[in-house]
């Protein structure tokens, strides 16, 4: 199904097909999906399609961590950016840890140089609490000033 929506070029057509059975092709080809979405997708709404990305494995997240890295370039979504913040959170690869830690590190130099950060900060302390990320809890608690 994937392989056919891929394949429709009128954005009218596979655009809401795309948002409408996203959830279920995340949940079961995650990276064929992302890739879809890279190749095909260039003006998805994100908000559109935040909730499907919740949907995928979590052995698999790394495929979202990427996509979702991508956007964050030029997305100032907020619930874009805790998603990000989660995934890395809920990492248990040393990698995903590291690069939170990264990432709450740009977003500090952001905010000292009054630039401004599209995360909430109350809840990426509460989810470095919950995952026991104490690193990225000390980055947010640095923040919060």
């Amino acid at each position: 199904a994937l392989f056919v929506l891929s394949g429709i070029r009128e954005e009218a057509i596979k655009y809401p097909l795309m948002i409408r059975y996203a959830s279920i092709f995340m949940k079961h080809q995650a990276k064929y999906t992302i890739d879809v979405l890279l190749q095909s997708f260039k003006t998805i709404n994100i908000e559109e399609l935040l909730p499907s990305l919740l949907t995928i494995q979590t052995s698999e997240r790394f495929f979202a961590v990427n996509y979702i890295k991508q956007i964050m370039e030029t997305s100032k979504n907020k619930l874009l950016h805790n998603i990000y913040i989660f995934f890395l959170a809920q990492s248990s690869e040393i990698a995903g840890q590291d690069e939170l830690i990264n990432y709450l590190d740009q977003q500090e130099t952001l905010q000292k140089n009054n630039q401004p950060i599209y995360f909430d900060k109350d809840f990426a302390l509460n989810v470095c609490k919950y995952f026991e990320r104490h690193e990225g809890q000390m980055r947010v608690y640095g923040m919060l000033g």
